[in-house]
């Protein structure tokens, strides 16, 4: 958690608590291929809100980063520490209208350096349909058994409508996790 608290802005609400705001993070290299996280821009989300369901998770990456109104599919990663609060979010895949590519090494090496407890994966469907693919299903599968070998919980899975539809589709919640 140390490497998360590095990259971690602090800021004080009106009663004085303190509350972090997340940032995005992204994954580099230094000259010796070491893998390092570098904080690409910070949120205005604050930590101080449980990302203990699907409609919340689906709310973050909608603020962030107005996933339904995006032309392509994008993956993104929730890390978060035992208390389900947010620790940063990863962009870690990209693609076409119908399809995008990510690789469970991907996952891990972002959930590992951020000291992940648990994870969330989110992901837009551009056409506004949440039903999840065949392809959608393998990853999910994978991801979870991946992450599961390292101690890490993989909370969800959740599709996010595109075409500025306010649908999403939850594996957790269909019971497919």
């Amino acid at each position: 958690m140390a490497v998360v608290a590095r990259y971690r802005y602090l800021a004080t609400n009106l009663k004085g608590n303190k509350q972090m705001r997340v940032p995005v993070l992204d994954m580099r290299v230094n000259e010796q291929r070491i893998p390092y996280l570098k904080s690409v821009y910070e949120t205005d989300i604050t930590d101080d809100i449980k990302q203990d369901s699907a409609k919340k998770i689906a709310e973050v990456i909608q603020q962030a980063f107005h996933a339904s109104s995006l032309p392509e599919e994008r993956l993104w990663m929730i890390s978060l520490d035992g208390a389900c609060h947010m620790t940063g979010i990863f962009e870690i895949g990209r693609g076409t209208a119908i399809a995008s590519t990510v690789s469970q090494t991907q996952i891990l090496q972002r959930a590992l350096l951020s000291g992940a407890v648990s994870v969330a994966i989110c992901h837009v469907h551009p056409s506004g349909d949440v039903t999840p693919s065949t392809a959608d299903y393998q990853f999910t599968e994978k991801a979870k058994e991946v992450l599961e070998i390292c101690g890490i919980r993989f909370l969800d899975h959740v599709i996010i409508s595109g075409a500025n539809r306010e649908e999403f589709y939850s594996f957790y919640n269909d019971g497919k996790l």
